[in-house]
């Protein structure tokens, strides 16, 4: 059975890491189960070893035993766990070798997950016996607020947070321009540092977001976001028949906002009924249309549409999910 999660906490802090960290939380909680860490010593020799042997490392499993969860966000990250026994949970996965990799790796396990349905046919094309399993990503059930208060205060109108999407960029900024007193906020590379800036369209520079406390506190307070799915405008992704919602639709909705996208009709979106929470525009004349509908709804009413999508999709659920699957094998 499941003894503990795995995770790299203590060995990196990047920005993207921190929605899966909060994810090990919430499964630890659910689950009554500790958090493993890596430590810095651990993390530093593993990386040495895997530059000088990158294909020398194994992964177990044997669910008899004692078995660690853990999430792999990109998936040569294995290396990092090549002495645990556990079950990984594969997030980013692009392109035919990652899914070779895959199945190279888990040859033999029982259980092992990936968090999308592309990816999950893809491998059992690849290999029919795989025991792969797909469980969609999730929003930290400490973000369900029943009672709406703390996400009531709206003072940002449209936001687009991280990556932007090139045709939702450009139809906001037409739509910012014939709306002046509507403020978008998005995010932009400047010239002197690496780090993404936020820029509003009324206010200027209003700079970066110190961690994830603050990135949660913005979202919140912004009452429509613009979310995209990452291969549905990139010609260098959508080669690869792979895409999914980001966590970013999954914070959005639970956070009380209106969600506006663009997204790959797929196999997954209708599964999670994605277009119940967030209309796929196709059109600046349907984009202005979806802005003007939004901007009109009432906060509480939004996060009442909401709620059912929410619901569905907390991690807690996920804990569920795992904890019945693994039920059915060691049964």
């Amino acid at each position: 059975m499941i003894r503990s999660i795995r995770s790299k906490r203590l060995c990196d802090n990047r920005a993207f890491f921190a929605v899966c960290y909060e994810w090990e939380d919430e499964l630890s909680k659910k689950m009554s189960v500790p958090i493993s860490n890596i430590n810095k010593t651990e993390f530093n020799i593993t990386r040495a070893v895997r530059k000088l042997s990158p294909k020398s490392y194994h992964i177990r499993q044997d669910l008899r035993k004692d078995t660690m969860l853990y999430f792999a966000m990109f998936v040569k990250e294995l290396r990092f766990y090549s002495n645990v026994n556990g079950i990984p949970i594969f997030i980013d996965v692009w392109g035919n070798q990652e899914i070779e990799y895959i199945v190279e790796k888990t040859r033999g396990f029982s259980l092992f997950y990936v968090t999308s349905i592309d990816v999950y046919n893809k491998i059992k094309e690849l290999d029919v016996t795989s025991h792969v399993h797909y469980m969609p990503l999730s929003v930290p059930d400490k973000y369900f607020s029943k009672d709406f208060a703390r996400y009531h205060e709206k003072s940002i109108d449209v936001i687009q947070m991280g990556r932007k999407n090139p045709l939702l960029h450009k139809w906001v900024l037409k739509y910012v321009a014939s709306h002046p007193d509507v403020e978008y906020v998005y995010t932009e590379k400047t010239s002197n540092d690496a780090q993404m800036e936020y820029i509003s369209t009324k206010r200027g520079n209003i700079g970066s977001l110190k961690g994830r406390e603050e990135f949660i506190h913005t979202l919140s307070s912004s009452r429509i976001s613009l979310v995209s799915s990452p291969a549905i405008d990139n010609p260098k992704r959508n080669m690869f028949g792979i895409d999914y919602p980001t966590p970013r639709f999954y914070e959005s909705a639970a956070l009380g906002c209106a969600l506006i996208g663009r997204y790959t009709e797929n196999e997954e979106s209708n599964r999670l009924k994605l277009n119940s929470v967030c209309p796929n525009v196709t059109s600046y004349e349907m984009f202005s249309s979806e802005v003007d509908k939004a901007l009109a709804i009432p906060v509480d009413t939004l996060y009442s549409a909401n709620s059912s999508f929410i619901f569905s999709n907390l991690t807690s659920r996920r804990a569920i999910q795992i904890t019945e699957d693994l039920n059915k094998i060691v049964e």
